[in-house]
């Protein structure tokens, strides 16, 4: 397969100054894995200060239920520009892909993301199956009517109550998981499913 570097553009409506959404990917991405834990369950400095060109960490994410790592470096940052690109070194992405770099362009109210990598086959996937670029994902989004950017910052004021839901009564897990055979029967059962062979 020929070396060719493909981009996909991404662009996503933010409601927060442009600034303060730059600085959050600038100095306090670390924060991600308080903002969705669901995705990201780790982030670690390796190499150099927070926010400079250099800075080197270590991810640990989660995409389709499957734990992964990814080791990202900051390449380039332009306050003026406000814009910031990484690069992935290592991990599982690059089973996939050769190289992977994404930029971030911050606007007012708007956020544009580019990412440029190269498929090590023809059967790699595009990325945009793990990026939530599809159009009516960003329909459907544009309605969620959030106060602030962040919901700790909700959190933090009380304005939205968090609830623990036990493991047992997660029947969501049915769906996303894979599962013991009798946590499946019990999941399978709250939800009215019988077996009729």
């Amino acid at each position: 397969m020929a070396n060719t570097v493909d981009t996909l553009v991404a662009k996503a409506p933010i409601t927060c100054p442009a600034d303060k959404f730059y600085n959050f990917f600038k100095l306090n991405m670390n924060d991600l894995v308080k903002v969705c834990p669901a995705v990201v369950t780790g982030a670690e400095v390796i190499e150099g200060e927070e926010g400079t060109v250099g800075c080197t960490k270590r991810w640990k994410y989660i995409l389709g239920g499957i734990p992964l790592i990814a080791t990202v470096k900051i390449e380039a940052i332009s306050d003026a520009g406000k814009s910031i690109t990484f690069a992935v070194l290592e991990g599982d992405l690059l089973l996939l892909y050769k190289s992977f770099k994404v930029t971030l362009i911050v606007g007012e109210g708007l956020a544009t993301w580019t990412f440029a990598f190269e498929k090590k086959t023809i059967l790699t996937p595009p990325p945009e199956l793990y990026v939530p670029l599809n159009p009516v994902f960003h329909e459907r989004r544009k309605h969620i009517n959030t106060k602030y950017h962040f919901i700790r910052d909700c959190i933090s004021k009380k304005e939205v109550k968090l609830e623990n839901v036990k493991s047992k009564d997660q029947v969501a897990d049915i769906f996303t998981k894979p599962l013991k055979l009798d946590v499946f029967k019990n999941l399978r059962f709250s939800l009215g499913v019988m077996n009729l062979v």
